[in-house]
């Protein structure tokens, strides 16, 4: 039975550690895309209460009753609220991004450093196994020969 090459037990681990960095950066592009969806709401709350104000101002300057002038403010006040909420799940958010991305770069990291070892391992594979021929080929030709077939 012959054993596995030290080299081919480390590519099994490298295959690992390739398939977690994949898993962390599928985890991370998520993420930033939900963060993205934030932030884009975000702007449209922005705009919203831009284009609010500007009715409200519109209407202001032809005259409000109490009633109007309530429901304007009431809506301002939902409209901050709203604006308060996204901003702390934009922050959350940022966190969790943060987060994947350092969990990211370990994995990334620790691929590298995988594959620089099997490299490394391979090629000493490579030199004992050139060194075992050489020694075979030597053996070879120290040996003498049989004049009588």
């Amino acid at each position: 039975m012959a054993r596995r090459k030290r080299s081919e037990q480390l590519a099994a681990a490298l295959k690992l550690a390739a398939l977690r960095e994949q898993q962390a950066a599928r985890k991370l592009g998520v993420q930033q895309q939900g963060l993205r969806q934030l932030e884009a709401q975000a702007e449209q709350l922005d705009s919203y209460r831009k284009e609010y104000r500007q009715q409200f101002l519109k209407a202001g300057s032809q005259g409000l009753d109490a009633q109007a002038l309530r429901n304007y403010q009431g809506f301002f006040q939902n409209l901050a609220q709203a604006d308060t909420l996204q901003a702390q799940r934009i922050e959350q958010a940022r966190q969790q991004r943060s987060t994947l991305l350092a969990a990211w770069t370990r994995m990334h990291w620790r691929r590298k450093v995988m594959a620089d070892l099997v490299q490394r391992r391979r090629t000493e594979e490579d030199r004992e196994q050139e060194k075992r021929a050489e020694r075979l080929q030597n053996d070879e030709l120290r040996r003498p020969v049989d004049p009588d077939p």
